[in-house]
């Protein structure tokens, strides 16, 4: 596992370099997806898949859709030219940017971590074991967690915006008592606790219109649930194939579905679902043509956005150099109450300010790589994006340095990284504000609920 784990950094090295060489960067796209694939399949069932989710995440929305853009979706296709979608920018000045900036950002996130605090292998099952051994005794703590959670977010549409934030992580701390009830081992009638979960999720899911939580926070749950399972590789390609389908096909759905149950009303959600999705597969023949990926790359394809922002700045407007960059990362830092006006995540201001485009009725954002590029321009931009990646594994690999005292933290993964997993396609914001006010949610559970995260007594540093 560790040697794999080194091969794809290297290789994802090499593509950094050759992006600055090779004119053509379809080869490397493909690689660059091909290898991020490898990893969240070799880590499945080894250890934790959550930053190769990431990474094969922002490889899909900032480089492979794009490149479908430039290849397909140009102005000779009716619909990218109807809905104003075809790539804005030549491609050799978008990928000038794009490539080497999320090459970056995939290496120094996944770089591998020491066998010592790694989330893999001998390492991770260690820290289950601890974990496992705290839960004895302690089952109700999960269940009580998955209560918490599903009352918090029956709340929160009626709750005032300064609440939302904290009942929203009081929401995710369920998938976090989701793994102690697994983990737990002798909870009486476990997994009926854990399918009631998740019919909840599902039916919240399909009330919303919203898939962002079954996808984002499944795979990463799914992986706590695959440990130290020895599954082919021709099988866990098999099952990440079948994701993969029935997200397009979800994806491809999802607006007409919106509009039949959000905008009409209709009371069967799921007969609804399932209703759109069977006339899809009916022409799941065309499953690669670019009719039938249209939903896809219009959602997907982050990297429209981003070329929006290279083709305003600085033509229209200068770098700012980082001022409004800097004043995120500040509010981050600072309570809504002691700064009543600072800036909000979320792409209105962002678009406004990198695009000159102000939205009405919907929502997108520039991302990241957007921002970074507004601030600073190409070389800013790429190293602006790097330092991001560079800080994920950080707050990561922390984690690991902590669970050698409290094994129980690793099983908050899910809930610390949830809104960073999705982040690339909103901003920095979301990044910044998501680890600090989840790492202090976590702090305040630890202090305020010890059963909720009691330290190992193994750790020769603890005192009673």
């Amino acid at each position: 596992m560790r040697s794999s784990s080194y091969i794809f950094s290297i290789l994802h090295v090499l593509i950094l370099i050759f992006s600055y060489f090779i004119k053509d960067p379809a080869p490397l796209i493909y690689a660059s997806i091909i290898i991020c694939i490898l990893m969240v399949l070799d880590k499945l069932g080894k250890g934790i898949v959550l930053l190769e989710v990431i990474a094969l995440f922002n490889s899909f929305i900032y480089l492979f859709m794009p490149l479908m853009g430039y290849m397909f979706y140009t102005k000779n296709n009716a619909k990218a030219l109807m809905y104003v979608r075809f790539m804005p920018i030549p491609q050799a000045q978008y990928f000038e940017l794009a490539l080497p900036a999320i090459t970056g950002f995939i290496i120094l996130m996944c770089w591998p971590l020491s066998q010592k605090n790694g989330d893999d292998g001998a390492s991770i099952n260690l820290r289950i074991e601890d974990a496992r051994e705290l839960l004895r005794g302690n089952e109700r703590t999960g269940l009580t967690l998955m209560i918490i959670g599903i009352l918090s977010s029956l709340l929160l549409p009626i709750l005032p915006q300064s609440f939302q934030y904290v009942f929203t992580l009081l929401f995710l701390s369920a998938f976090t008592g989701l793994l102690y009830v697994y983990f737990s081992g002798t909870t009486p009638l476990k997994r009926v606790y854990m399918v009631l979960f998740v019919i909840f999720i599902l039916i919240g899911a399909l009330q919303s219109g919203m898939f962002t939580i079954v996808a984002y926070m499944g795979m990463t749950v799914f992986s706590f649930f695959f440990l130290n399972r020895k599954t082919a590789f021709w099988k866990k390609l098999l099952m990440f194939m079948m994701g993969v389908f029935v997200l397009i096909i979800i994806q491809s759905v999802k607006p007409e579905y919106r509009r039949q149950v959000l905008g009409k009303g209709k009371d069967n959600q799921a007969l609804e679902l399932a209703n759109l999705v069977s006339k899809k597969i009916e022409g799941v023949g065309n499953l690669i043509s670019p009719e039938f990926m249209w939903p896809v790359y219009y959602r997907a394809n982050q990297g429209f956005y981003v070329a929006m922002v290279q083709n305003y700045i600085p033509r229209v407007k200068s770098h700012d150099n980082g001022g409004k960059l800097l004043v995120v990362f500040a509010s981050a830092f600072v309570p809504r109450f002691l700064w009543p006006d600072k800036p909000m995540a979320g792409g209105f201001h962002n678009m406004k300010y990198y695009t000159g485009f102000i939205l009405r009725g919907y929502t997108m954002n520039v991302g990241p790589l957007g921002e970074g590029y507004g601030s600073f321009g190409v070389t800013g931009g790429i190293l602006f994006v790097m330092f991001l990646g560079f800080l994920i594994r950080v707050v990561y690999r922390q984690v690991f340095v902590i669970s050698k005292k409290l094994p129980l933290i690793i099983f908050w993964l899910p809930v610390l990284f949830y809104e960073v997993s999705y982040s690339g396609e909103n901003d920095s914001l979301q990044i910044i504000n998501s680890l600090v006010k989840s790492i202090l949610f976590i702090y305040v559970m630890y202090k305020a609920f010890p059963t909720v995260l009691k330290p190992s007594p193994k750790n020769p540093y603890h005192s009673s």
